[in-house]
């Protein structure tokens, strides 16, 4: 009986963490997949919860700090282009996960377009900051991931030649130091298709 209350637990533990793919930082994820935490979600929020309210408005300023330091973070690679369908998957992503965009621009010919990015992205409420990519774009880029441990992944535009080559470059090696998902998202305007018809 030991023995199957021990898989049940560990089990149960495994349904507790199942999205932690999509909403986990990196770090977080690491701890999951080496289970070096034994506890689950359920007891943790329960401890959260038994701190008395003296205690918790004692350490507001401490909590903010530490959520500061562990904010996640997406990466949004751009050159000015991706202000439609990327970057609104990019905004929504933030918004729904409370994470930062990442803006790495690189490349950029029209500085009036990288300005529209961030009117839009502060317009919806999202905190980002921008990270000009200069000279080795590729090689830049891959020290930022391996340096950023809580980002939860990279977007952009399939035509975008700096995340082409970052993929092509990364996924050719035997050590591939990238190790956050890509989203390939098209530049489009998504318009309405439905035809109106005379009533």
């Amino acid at each position: 009986m030991t023995i199957l209350s021990e898989d049940l637990k560990r089990m149960l533990t495994g349904l507790a963490f199942q999205d932690a793919a999509e909403f986990l930082p990196i770090s977080e994820k690491m701890k999951v997949l080496n289970a070096e935490t034994k506890t689950s979600r359920a007891e943790t929020a329960n401890k959260t919860a038994a701190i008395p309210s003296k205690t918790e408005t004692a350490n507001v300023e401490s909590i903010a700090t530490a959520n500061r330091v562990s904010a996640k973070h997406i990466a949004f690679i751009s050159n000015g282009t991706g202000i439609n369908a990327p970057l609104n998957y990019a905004i929504e992503s933030c918004l729904r996960q409370h994470a930062q965009i990442d803006l790495l621009i690189h490349d950029c010919i029209d500085v009036g377009e990288v300005t529209k990015l961030e009117k839009k992205i502060h317009d919806a409420g999202v905190r980002f900051q921008r990270i000009q990519i200069d000279g080795r774009a590729v090689d830049n880029i891959v020290d930022y991931v391996t340096s950023q441990t809580s980002l939860i992944y990279i977007i952009a535009t399939p035509v975008d030649t700096v995340a082409k080559t970052l993929m092509e470059e990364t996924s050719s090696r035997r050590n591939n130091p990238i190790h956050v998902p890509f989203v390939l998202i098209n530049d489009d305007v998504i318009t309405n298709t439905l035809k109106r018809t005379a009533a």
